[in-house]
């Protein structure tokens, strides 16, 4: 990412994935014919751009969601990355981000607040009331979460303030 952001042409070739990809051609879709892109040789697509180019410079900060995984967090920390973390408890992002500080602080030498680059992902839902947006997308935002935690579907009766969600019990034939 960082040479697709910081780089007017750039190519890219790692452990598990080659920017462009080697041996790639123009043909009839991509009739590229810019030596600045095309080996004149051999024909073969040699190097990219990114449209549109980023105005933040060098580049716009880059950000990563993470988990439970303490070393994709530090790893985001040493290589000044911003961290995004979906639905932790208060502990767990006290955790998290004292993991980050305390390996962003040698890496950068910043000993501050790592309130910049931490951001908590919260469903939002935006209505008259809270009855109303309960009526509209309760069941859904329900079923969103319990999706991601594996509790199974939300019925009108668990969405009540407060009540936890149901688990629905196989029918005979499913």
């Amino acid at each position: 990412m960082r040479k697709a952001l910081t780089e007017d042409r750039f190519a890219h070739c790692g452990e598990l994935f080659a920017f462009p990809a080697p041996g790639f051609r123009a043909d009839k879709a991509h009739t590229v014919t810019d030596s600045n892109y095309i080996d004149p040789a051999t024909g073969e697509l040699v190097r990219l751009t990114t449209y549109p180019r980023p105005k933040q410079r060098p580049m716009p900060p880059l950000w990563q969601v993470v988990s439970e995984d303490y070393e994709s967090i530090r790893y985001c920390a040493r290589n000044d990355m911003g961290i995004i973390m979906w639905r932790p408890t208060v502990k767990e992002t006290r955790r998290r981000l004292n993991a980050y500080k305390a390996a962003r602080q040698p890496a950068t030498g910043d000993a501050t607040s790592t309130a910049p680059r931490a951001a908590l992902v919260r469903n939002t839902f935006v209505a008259g009331s809270a009855g109303e947006a309960r009526r509209i997308a309760g069941e859904a935002v329900m079923n969103a979460l319990n999706f991601a935690t594996g509790a199974g579907r939300a019925s009108s009766s668990t969405l009540t303030r407060g009540s936890p969600p149901k688990k629905r019990r196989a029918s005979a034939g499913s």
